[in-house]
């Protein structure tokens, strides 16, 4: 064997070593490229910039590789990176002085070509979802301002599905998925549940007439979602390409999904769709809540984990609670007071009274707020809200009587002060029957703890949305939040940590009584 045969046997045998450590390495540059894509994610919204697309980027961009555009995928995660390390192409949302200025900030980031809120660089499947949050924002602002919304191109792109073929098509392209899409906490799939926004006239393009799908169309969607429910679990989600199976348990978009078929109390919307399988949904459910949080600094998974429990736990305690097994309701309660002392602890900002949306953050985000508004689902802000949800599950109120005196000294409250279930004690100048978070007069916690009053917490959620320049997170609209706020009608307390023996004694003197409800880290009158 001559000396240049061996160099091309040995030039054969290192090629492919070659090749693979080049695939590899591209591997491991891309995924930390996409990691470090999420650290900027919150930079930029840290800093005030418009970053409401960014997750739905990230979802285009895992379409593409998954559909074998790799070139198309690889070159525009770079490209991304790049624009987000250097701020360009990215706006600044000013600190707006009228309501006006805002509205006109949001409908200038429309692109005329498409009408989507979303660069029509990335894959058509992304438009649909940030188009939404978009408008639903702006919405909320036309509402303020007692204007018409009216943007300024029409919404062509639905006009790619606007046929029960063309849906069906998109649906059957999006939801079928191959390996690739499992390296990553979130697939194309999503795509297809947000076309379940324009189900009926409940989704805010339909309610603002901005356009409409025929009845034949809306008939399509509903068969198309009720044929792919998967029988053991009674989840949907991504469906494999090579056997027609789901390849993960996705919590996160069944959430979404269950709503089109079942009211808040339960009941089926429509009767040719009822909703099947709600045991296994809700066991299967109860799994997943259960997984712990993702370790590291991983925020793409971190990002989805929350997700999953901000969606999980409404799904559970809205449509799936009626008829749901004793035994499943009180493991999921136990679950839900784990899921609340941990928000309290990685993720509510003391100096800010709010909620960032990522573990460990210095500085709440509109994000964030999802953890407060949880506490609705948990029927914080309404008796017959939490009668229905733990009324069976609890035993009856300690009632420690009537205490007639003429002012109290230290030990007076000493039975509620150590009951170990109570989180704090509210004090009302009279006893409370319709509503346990109105004419609050007093807040009290009796030891140090993380979690906060919902009537304390509100108040500092409330103080916290009027003083921050954020007006828009990924999803998160601050004029929504502010409008769902004002419905809750919570009083103004005073705060105390200890019992306020003189305050209570001033109280007893002016009204000649009080009464005191306490209540668990659940919200939850223990007695």
């Amino acid at each position: 064997m001559n000396s240049r045969t061996k160099k091309l046997i040995l030039a054969a045998m290192i090629a492919p070593a070659v090749l693979i450590a080049l695939v590899a390495w591209e591997a491991l540059h891309v995924r930390t490229q996409v990691k470090d894509l999420f650290r900027l994610n919150r930079q930029l919204q840290e800093e005030g910039y418009y970053v409401g697309d960014f997750e739905f980027k990230m979802l285009g961009l895992a379409y593409w590789l998954d559909k074998g555009e790799y070139v198309k995928a690889l070159t525009m995660i770079g490209t991304l990176h790049s624009k987000m390390e250097t701020r360009t192409g990215f706006a600044r949302i000013p600190e707006f002085q009228t309501k006006a200025e805002e509205l006109d900030f949001y409908l200038d980031l429309q692109d005329p070509g498409t009408g989507a809120f979303m660069d029509p660089d990335f894959p058509y499947c992304t438009y649909n979802e940030v188009t939404e949050n978009v408008i639903a924002h702006l919405s909320a602002l036309a509402e303020e301002l007692g204007v018409p919304l009216k943007l300024k191109y029409p919404l062509v792109y639905l006009d790619e599905v606007d046929t029960p073929d063309e849906l069906t098509a998109f649906l059957d392209d999006v939801s079928h998925v191959g390996p690739i899409a499992t390296l990553f906490p979130q697939t194309s799939f999503l795509f297809a549940r947000s076309m379940l926004s324009h189900s009926g006239d409940e989704g805010v393009i339909e309610g603002r007439q901005l356009h409409a799908f025929s009845p034949e169309w809306q008939r399509s969607l509903l068969q198309w979602f009720y044929d792919h429910q998967d029988a053991e679990t009674g989840f949907w989600g991504p469906i494999s390409r090579s056997n027609g199976e789901m390849l993960t348990v996705d919590l996160n978009n069944t959430a979404s999904i269950i709503k089109h078929f079942v009211k808040a109390d339960g009941t089926d919307i429509h009767k040719d769709f009822p909703l099947r399988y709600r045991n296994e949904m809700f066991a299967r459910a109860l799994d997943v809540l259960a997984l712990p949080m993702p370790g590291g600094a991983d925020l793409d998974q971190i990002h989805e984990c929350n997700l999953t429990m901000a969606k999980g736990i409404p799904m559970l305690t809205r449509y799936l609670w009626p008829g749901a097994s004793r035994a499943h309701r009180l493991q999921a309660r136990k679950l839900f007071a784990q899921y609340v002392a941990r928000i309290f602890e990685r993720n509510y900002v003391p100096e800010d009274g709010a909620f960032s949306y990522y573990p460990d953050e210095h500085h709440a985000t509109l994000d964030g707020l999802g953890y407060f508004f949880l506490f609705e689902e948990l029927g914080a802000f309404s008796v017959e809200r939490q009668t229905e949800l733990w009324a069976d599950l609890d035993d009856p109120l300690t009632d420690h009587g009537v205490i007639a005196v003429s002012s109290l000294d230290a030990t007076a409250l000493e039975g509620l002060v150590t009951d170990a279930r109570v989180n704090s004690i509210r004090v009302y100048a009279e006893n409370p029957t319709a509503s346990y978070v109105e004419a609050v007069e007093f807040v009290i916690y009796p030891r140090e703890t993380p979690v906060l009053d919902i009537v304390d917490l509100t108040a500092m959620v409330s103080s916290w949305l009027e003083s921050t320049s954020m007006t828009m997170g990924n999803w998160t609209s601050r004029a929504v939040a502010q409008a769902d706020i004002k419905e809750l009608e919570t009083s103004d307390a005073k705060i105390f940590s200890g019992i306020p023996i003189n305050d209570l004694n001033a109280m007893l003197a002016r009204s000649g009584q009080f009464v005191t409800l306490c209540f668990d880290s659940l919200q939850m009158p223990v007695c």
